[in-house]
């Protein structure tokens, strides 16, 4: 209190004036969403959609795909646990009609896949054909964790007494060894001639791909097949060739690789007489076909195919088709696998790709057709698994371009139940133009959500001239209009060199009298703001290596708080002049000649966000607004109308700005700008992670990532130390952080890059060269005590809610995860398959827990506290 008194005695002497009359109000009134200038909901077409929930799917474990029931009002659901389940919205009831869970591997993306049912199957005529087709994955004992395993296609068929699928009526048709548990594939469906179409992947691992892609004399991999499961003599004939495991079988594995129980249609494109080739492959180039339909009013196959490091792409195939993966990926040429010598079918490139700044993998749907949403049809509907995101894209095979139209920036931001680390699994069409969305929790065991996608009302777009927002009172010096208050933050994104000005509109009467005009304070976690405060982001780029004070104006946006957890961002574009911005619609490139002096420099390319791209880092699980927290506003700022410097946080409080008073800004923590004289080394990379990296990397962020860099979580480099990656777009084998070697250090790799591999994937395209050599730097001090040397950590502890748990790296999965409190009752228990992992204990009381980490061969227990 004491520092605070002083500060506020100095400047009142200075201005000769009571302190309450400069900071009340700060600086003036300004009512909801920048006095009404922007909309409380979405604008554009993306508001115009939202997802209910669906009440009878709530209960299922990780529900994957929902089908329709033939000739039935009922729907299909199958769980990637190995269970199928049948709803009647009729009787409001739910029934487990198949439980293959004691042959069903799940971990990893296996599991039950996909389903089909026979074109002729009516469960209430006994005389029909009534099978079911299932693809899984299956290993000797499902619940042990094993890299390899075996893909199967089986045929099941109904009993009319018990009205389900009874496991002894199992029939395996395909059962292929597979060496690892990753892009197993998945797609399957019947075509109009009554064939059974089935997507296998590329066996999962890189080195793997040599042996199993572009050959038609090996396994089941890397493609499509097409067969005839009804063996029809007049227009198939019996399998000539058994398909190759592509390794030898573990030690006491029975069965292995051979298929059986159908025909190959006689116009397959591959048909080899001699059995020189594996007749079923109808196309071949897949790499993870997971998503696979059939549009029967065009006749057309769609495949979603989920990309490595680099795109992820829409197919249209057709029979013959090579779809050039692995020396392909979307439209990029692999650097490490070439285009074989004796091309096998014809070469198709995407019909669409999207890249890292849209998703990072891609769940396809269908082909919608149906009155109920008129505005979605002959629109080919996908999900993003990693975004959470929804969008359709027109189908149209003579179109040169297309572009998606983004129906959801991000399930987690609607009204609905989720489950904890939700992952969108499925976006499934039913006969009756319904669009659901399937959505799974932390394992395959967890119950999940089924999503119902919903039309609500189209919301306009604010105004087109940034001038006609009223914002700025002068648009030549941006002078802000009385109301926004500006801010800066101690650690800032790096956004190719560019030069920010920041404000907050934050809804208020002039007084800050009433909760619904103050922020919701923490010292450590996120804020919460009011309904309707607007964030302003101002850009200019530097366009003289020698005069800084040259600029040219770039962009101006805005992020807009709205209700029922709705935010959107916009961004308006500078015109060459610097007199006037204008909404953009969409992303947008603009080339910046840079001068040395009088001489040119370099051409630099400035990327203006799409709308997307702006939800994809201020996401739901960040809590939306980023910058704006205690450690990055403690420090000082320029108040125009004080005329002198103040702490930021002492000037709010002061204001009445926050719901409760704060202590000494003191008293909390502070980040520190990379290079600055502030701070040790240690803050200043950890500040930068938490600025530049956390809005994905935190608890929730990325499904197949384990990793927080939030400055409130990076304790000790030892929680990432020898830690392996886990993304495709890393080098195979590599780790986080390895001590003292900053080159081996797949962070250091990565954030040094401007390749596909690059971090962040989006709002950058040059090396913050300052930031890198911080970072090389701290990485190489690092003391080189050898790889992580505890068994078991959980941290940070105590803690508020939230715990992250890290095993030792020599420790095989699965593991089993139990929280038990002191007396040894068991509160939670989870299955992973991962080193490191979150668990939830927000809605624990407070008091000391028992974490115990178990695998088959090791077990270890450590104790924490819940503040």
């Amino acid at each position: 209190m004491r520092i605070r008194t002083i500060t506020i005695a100095v400047i009142t002497l200075i201005l000769g004036t009571s302190w309450l009359s400069l900071v009340q109000p700060p600086p003036g009134a300004m009512s909801p969403y920048l006095n009404g200038q922007f909309p409380s909901a979405t604008p554009g077409f993306s508001g115009s959609w939202k997802l209910v929930d669906f009440e009878l799917g709530q209960n299922i474990p990780s529900p994957l795909k929902v089908y329709d029931m033939p000739n039935s009002d009922d729907l299909i659901v199958l769980s990637k646990n190995g269970t199928v389940w049948r709803l009647s919205e009729h009787s409001e009831t739910l029934e487990q009609i198949l439980d293959v869970r004691d042959r069903t591997f799940r971990l990893t993306d296996a599991g039950a896949l996909s389903i089909a049912f026979h074109p002729d199957f009516d469960a209430a005529d006994p005389n029909a054909t009534n099978s079911l087709f299932l693809f899984y994955r299956n290993t000797p004992n499902p619940t042990e964790w094993h890299e390899s395993g075996y893909n199967r296609l089986v045929k099941y068929t109904w009993d009319q007494e018990s009205q389900s699928f009874p496991n002894e009526t199992e029939e395996i048709l395909i059962q292929q060894y597979d060496r690892f548990p990753w892009h197993d594939g998945g797609g399957l469906f019947f075509d109009s001639d009554g064939y059974l179409h089935l997507g296998f992947g590329d066996e999962g691992q890189d080195h793997m791909q040599v042996a199993s892609t572009q050959r038609l004399d090996g396994g089941f991999f890397n493609g499509s097949i097409r067969i005839d499961i009804d063996n029809d003599p007049a227009r198939s004939h019996p399998i000539r060739r058994q398909p190759l495991p592509l390794g030898g079988l573990p030690q006491g594995w029975t069965g292995g690789t051979y298929s059986q129980g159908y025909s190959i249609p006689n116009d397959n494109p591959w048909v080899d007489e001699g059995g020189g080739a594996l007749e079923e492959f109808y196309t071949i180039g897949l790499r993870s076909p997971y998503s696979m339909t059939y549009d029967r009013d065009k006749e057309m196959i769609l495949q979603a195919d989920v990309g490595s490091n680099v795109q992820e792409e829409i197919n249209i195939i057709e029979k013959g088709d090579n779809l050039q993966w692995p020396y392909m990926e979307g439209v990029v040429t692999s650097q490490v696998r070439e285009k074989p010598a004796n091309l096998i079918g014809s070469e198709k490139v995407p019909y669409y790709t999207y890249d890292r700044s849209f998703g990072s993998c891609i769940v396809g749907g269908g082909v919608y057709r149906h009155d109920r949403f008129s505005q979605l049809n002959d629109h080919y509907l996908f999900g993003d698994f990693t975004q959470n995101k929804l969008a359709a894209i027109p189908i149209d095979p003579t179109a040169d371009d297309v572009e998606p139209k983004l129906l959801l920036t991000d399930v987690m931001s609607q009204q609905v139940y989720l489950p904890f680390e939700p992952k969108m699994t499925g976006v499934s069409l039913t006969d009756d133009g319904r669009v659901f969305v399937t959505i799974m929790g932390e394992d395959s065991e967890s119950p999940g959500t089924i999503l119902e996608l919903q039309q609500s009302t189209f919301v306009a777009d604010p105004a087109e001239k940034l001038s006609d927002l009223q914002v700025f009172a002068d648009m030549t010096t941006l002078a802000v209009v009385p109301g926004i208050l500006p801010y800066t933050v101690n650690s800032p994104l790096w956004s190719d060199g560019a030069e920010k000005k920041r404000w907050i509109a934050l809804p208020n009467d002039g007084t800050h009298d009433s909760p619904s005009e103050q922020i919701v304070f923490s010292a450590e976690e996120d804020w919460k703001f009011p309904e309707g405060t607007v964030f302003i982001k101002h850009f200019e780029l530097p366009t003289d290596l020698n005069d800084e004070t040259k600029t040219v104006r770039l962009e101006t946006r805005f992020f807009v708080l709205g209700g029922d957890n709705v935010a959107y961002g916009l961004t308006y574009r500078w015109n060459e002049e610097g007199t006037e911005a204008y909404l953009l619609p969409a992303g947008e490139s603009r080339l910046v000649d840079i001068m040395d002096g009088d001489t040119y420099s370099h051409t630099q390319q400035w990327d203006f966000p799409s709308r997307d791209q702006c939800m994809s880092c201020h996401n739901s699980n960040a809590k939306f607004v980023l910058g704006v927290k205690t450690h990055q506003l403690n420090g000082e700022v320029y108040y125009p109308h004080l005329g002198a410097e103040m702490n930021q946080l002492d000037f709010m409080d002061q204001a009445g700005m926050f719901t409760s008073g704060l202590q000494s800004q003191s008293r909390y923590l502070k980040s520190y700008g990379i290079g600055s004289e502030e701070g040790s080394l240690d803050q200043q990379v950890r500040s930068y992670l938490d600025a530049n990296c956390a809005s994905c990397h935190r608890e929730g962020g990325l499904p197949t990532v384990f990793f927080d860099l939030r400055y409130t979580s990076i304790l000790d480099a030892k929680q990432y130390d020898g830690l392996p990656n886990n993304s495709h777009a890393s080098t195979e084998g590599g780790k986080i952080i390895v001590k003292g070697d900053h080159q081996a250090s797949e962070l250091w790799i990565r954030d040094a890059s401007t390749d596909e591999n690059k971090m962040p994937p989006i709002g950058r395209s040059l090396v913050d060269e300052v930031y890198v050599d911080s970072l090389a730097a701290w990485i190489d001090k690092l003391p080189d005590t050898g790889a992580f040397d505890h068994e078991v950590i959980a941290y940070p502890n105590p803690t508020p809610g939230w715990l992250a748990v890290r095993v030792k790296e020599e420790w095989q999965p699965p593991f089993k995860l139990t929280v038990s409190t002191i007396s040894g009752h068991k509160v939670y228990e989870a299955n992973t398959d991962n080193l490191f992992t979150y668990i939830d204990l927000s809605d624990f009381i407070s008091g000391t827990y028992i974490i115990t980490v178990a695998s088959e061969q090791r077990r270890k227990s450590v104790k924490v506290v819940r503040l």
